[in-house]
């Protein structure tokens, strides 16, 4: 019975915030939702470092601009690299591919991935 008063007397004596915030985190659908939101929010302060491109910039990467996304490696045939990198794609249009444009992967080269790119 005194746990009930309790509960009663911290009810109605409870300010409107608490009240809020009660109700908010008692509610499921609030929390993934709060939660996805600040997911986004996150994202866009760490922007710089998950996008290194400006988004403001009117020029592209010419030899890049229809290129197939790629997944960053750490190894292959030439070896190891601590730092993640992409094999770089040589644009191509010959008789063989009907003289369509083509990439063709160049495991020689490697571009690799910076964070918190400047320019």
């Amino acid at each position: 019975m005194e746990v009930s008063n309790q509960k009663k007397e911290a009810y109605y004596t409870a300010t409107q915030m608490q009240l809020v915030r009660t109700r908010f985190f008692g509610n499921r659908s609030a929390m993934i939702a709060g939660s996805i939101l600040l997911f986004m929010i996150i994202c866009s302060l760490f922007a710089d470092f998950l996008s290194p491109y400006d988004p403001t910039i009117k020029g592209r990467d010419k030899d890049y601009e229809n290129g197939a996304p790629q997944i960053p490696m750490f190894w292959d045939d030439n070896g190891f690299s601590a730092r993640p990198f992409l094999h770089t794609l040589e644009k191509y249009r010959g008789a063989d591919t009907n003289f369509r444009w083509v990439y063709k992967v160049d495991t020689e080269k490697r571009r690799y991935v910076y964070f918190f790119v400047e320019g």
